[in-house]
């Protein structure tokens, strides 16, 4: 039976307070091991963790720019819940629209910060309806989301009320709207924390001065205290969000609703209630208020119940319908141009020239020398994005490969044993989950100190923050597979604990979880290195995609009223690489979800 309201009320407040204090400890002991120097705080001394350099008031400062943030995010949520509430509609209700979902597709896999710029010199809106829009949309923000409530639209045009009421030949709208109310909500929830970064992003792009732009500042100033009070105030946001949802949720279902008509909340039953929550938490019996799809983390939505592991890559290909075969062979199509095209980035110079003359050269038009024309400076635009590239791709890679490594076999035990221990490595990826992920990594940036070896501390750091979703994958195959027959066999023929758990269940069982789930991150990871880049927080000689596009946009700013021809490609080039690695990826993990999952 579902909780009932007050134990989830209570349980979930006994959650923020527990996340918040262990995300405060956990940061704490970080800057106090890595931070030296300018950087170093002493938690002995007041000042350092309620004041700024410059003496102002952390509070006040982020009190100031609390309004505007809630405004630009608030309004960035409604805009994109009903634009895919209205576009799943739509696909559900004619399976022809969802040809629309790769124009969608396109426009949301451009970055937050090329979509700015393009609607600030497009459209005379305030700058505040702007960046709501753009929030709504970029960065696969609105994609994920229509997917996701299209696919629960239709499973829910499934369930038995709406069945049995088209048998009766009755409407069961009054349900149905009441259910797409909470689908709307519990798809929102999970990339919460997603927007929270990327509004980051956008503040910058349009100068808002809100909790973004702060951080930014904080950043470049060094002030270490500003991003861990930001942190913890994101993962509050977050937390307060899912006890919302789950209330919500609770209230709309009609059993709860019978519940409560038939029993009052009186004082001992909310003494009870507390108990029993405080108990859950602190003995790590499984929460029924977080009782969710793991599934759904990062935009993941496995079928649980319906997948299956794969004997080869192309199983039963030939058996899908056609419209399923095309999109397939597409995404893995566009997953292996990606890879080559990092490939590629490898040929050639290990440095960009320049061109003769700069002033003579300078954004010079794309001929067949220069397929893409040269910048400002009389470089070839091309040569500096493959450079970049070269410069990403291995740090990316190993990253990859570590964060697997270290996030499948805590997945795996947790999953598989689920002891304290294992209860408290799952809040501790918890909390890394609900924080957004560009606030961490801006927080490494300072602590690090990293203006020289950007490379190999930040990159893996970024990928550990995208370890959750490898995670919460391999544990919830763990969670299904722990009582399946072939285990029972296998320990019944007097196989060791480890040989079913590494060879059985994670080998033949859920690489395929981890194979999809490294896809979404590989995305995730070169996305949030163009972010670092566009806000020039990257070192200085160490060039990338994002900061390319930076240097697009100031030398489109600069030409614009002049007599120079802007080269539109030293702006578009690098953003356009940056969508086509974000969708090629997004596109070639839909295609091994779709390939490895029953219908």
């Amino acid at each position: 039976m579902r909780a009932s309201l007050p134990r989830i009320l209570i349980t979930q407040l006994l959650e923020l307070l527990f996340q918040a204090a262990l995300l405060c400890v956990v940061l704490c002991l970080f800057v106090r091991v890595f931070s030296f120097g300018e950087t170093a705080v002493d938690f002995t001394r007041p000042a350092d963790l309620f004041e700024t350099r410059a003496g102002y008031s952390i509070f006040s400062r982020i009190l100031d720019g609390t309004w505007l943030s809630v405004q630009l995010i608030g309004g960035a949520l409604f805009l994109s819940t009903i634009a895919a509430v209205a576009l799943g509609w739509l696909m559900v209700l004619f399976p022809a629209a969802g040809a629309v979902r790769f124009p969608l597709l396109l426009l949301s896999a451009f970055p937050v910060f090329a979509l700015g710029y393009w609607l600030r010199t497009s459209s005379d809106l305030p700058y505040l309806l702007q960046a709501m829009a753009v929030l709504a949309v970029g960065d696969l923000v609105l994609m994920s989301l229509t997917s996701r409530i299209a696919q629960e639209l239709h499973r829910e045009l499934k369930r038995g009320y709406i069945l049995s009421a088209r048998a009766r030949g009755a409407a069961a709208w009054r349900q149905y709207w009441r259910r797409l109310l909470v689908i709307a909500c519990e798809s929102v929830r999970p990339r919460l924390p997603f927007l929270l970064g990327s509004s980051v992003v956008v503040e910058s792009v349009f100068a808002l001065d809100g909790l973004g732009l702060l951080a930014v500042n904080s950043v470049r100033n060094g002030e270490v205290a500003v991003l861990l009070w930001l942190a913890v105030l994101s993962l509050m946001v977050v937390r307060m969000a899912s006890l919302f949802i789950e209330l919500l949720r609770t209230w709309l279902t009609p059993e709860t609703q019978q519940k409560r008509s038939a029993s009052g909340a009186g004082l001992c039953q909310l003494v009870s209630e507390t108990l029993a929550a405080l108990h859950s938490l602190v003995w790590g019996s499984k929460l029924e208020a977080f009782d969710g799809d793991y599934s759904s983390r990062e935009g993941m939505a496995v079928q649980t119940k319906s997948e299956k592991a794969p004997s080869g890559l192309f199983t039963g290909l030939r058996h899908r319908p056609l419209f399923d075969r095309i999109l397939i062979v597409a995404g893995l199509s566009c997953g292996a141009l990606s890879l080559l095209f990092l490939l590629f980035c490898f040929f050639g110079e290990r440095s960009v020239k320049q061109t003769g003359n700069p002033l003579e050269s300078q954004f010079q038009a794309p001929s067949s020398t220069h397929w893409l024309g040269l910048d400002e400076d009389g470089q070839d635009i091309l040569d500096r994005i493959r450079v970049a590239g070269r410069m990403l791709a291995p740090p990316c890679l190993a990253t990859l490969v570590g964060v697997i490594l270290l996030a499948s076999p805590l997945g795996l035990l947790s999953g598989y044993y689920e002891t304290r221990t294992a209860r408290l490595v799952e809040r501790l990826f918890d909390v890394l989950d609900s924080v957004p992920k560009l606030v961490l990594v801006l927080l490494a940036i300072v602590v690090f100190e990293v203006r020289g070896a950007y490379l190999w501390k930040i990159i893996p750091f970024i990928g550990m923050t995208f370890a959750p979703a490898i995670f919460y994958q391999v544990r919830e195959g763990a969670l299904l597979l722990r009582q399946r027959l072939f285990v029972e066999r296998a320990r019944a023929l007097g196989c060791s604990e480890p040989r079913i758990v590494f060879l059985h269940i994670l080998w033949k069982n859920c690489l395929h979880r981890v194979v999809i789930a490294s896809a979404f991150i590989l995305g995730g990871i070169i996305l949030m290195d163009g972010s670092i880049g566009y806000l020039n927080l990257s070192q200085p000689d160490y060039p990338t995609w994002g900061g390319l596009v930076a240097e697009g946009i100031a030398s489109a700013d600069d030409t614009r009223g002049t007599s120079v021809s802007f080269n539109s490609w030293a702006l578009w080039g690098p953003a356009g690489v940056l969508a086509m690695m974000l969708m090629s990826f997004t596109l070639a993990a839909e295609a091994l979800e779709r390939l490895w999952t029953r219908d």
